[in-house]
């Protein structure tokens, strides 16, 4: 669900290629690095033809305040209840540190995993990790879509 609230179909995301990242919570600092990072080449990304997603399990609040912290028009999602993270095979519940229920952040969160799925719904590159300290660099997933050809080589 978008910031505001409202219901995201994943239908809307076919027909362009995307990079979809599932950070756990603005409380991780490894996430929001992460975020920053790819914010940083948001202008690549989208020149290469690649829409940014960044979706959590934590409320729509949370995942606007995190948005207000970049000045790039990419996507946050929030997935409330990890529905989108459990059919993907990425939830992790009960796995944030202990306290952070106390802050009003839910108790499960999601494995920190990027995708780049084409314009087909089809996933071209993925790295997941259950290590939240390790995490691709933010070009490599341009570089996997000009690999793949569904985007433009430089």
């Amino acid at each position: 669900m978008s910031a505001d609230g409202s219901v995201i179909d994943s239908a809307c995301f076919a027909g362009r290629p995307w990079l979809l990242l599932f950070h756990r919570g603005n409380w991780c600092p490894f996430c929001v690095a992460q975020v920053r990072e790819l914010a940083a080449i948001y202008r690549a990304l989208t020149d290469a033809g690649i829409g940014l997603v960044v979706i959590s399990p934590q409320s729509e609040t949370r995942t606007a305040a995190l948005a207000r912290r970049f000045d790039v028009p990419m996507s946050f999602l929030s997935d409330p209840g990890g529905r989108a993270a459990g059919a993907l095979g990425i939830d992790a519940p009960g796995w944030p540190p202990a306290g952070l229920e106390a802050l009003g952040y839910a108790s499960d969160t999601v494995l920190s995993t990027a995708s780049l799925v084409d314009a087909d719904s089809r996933i071209d590159c993925r790295h997941e990790t259950d290590n939240h300290r390790v995490r691709p660099e933010p070009d490599t997933f341009v570089r996997a879509a000009r690999r793949a050809g569904i985007a433009p080589r430089a």
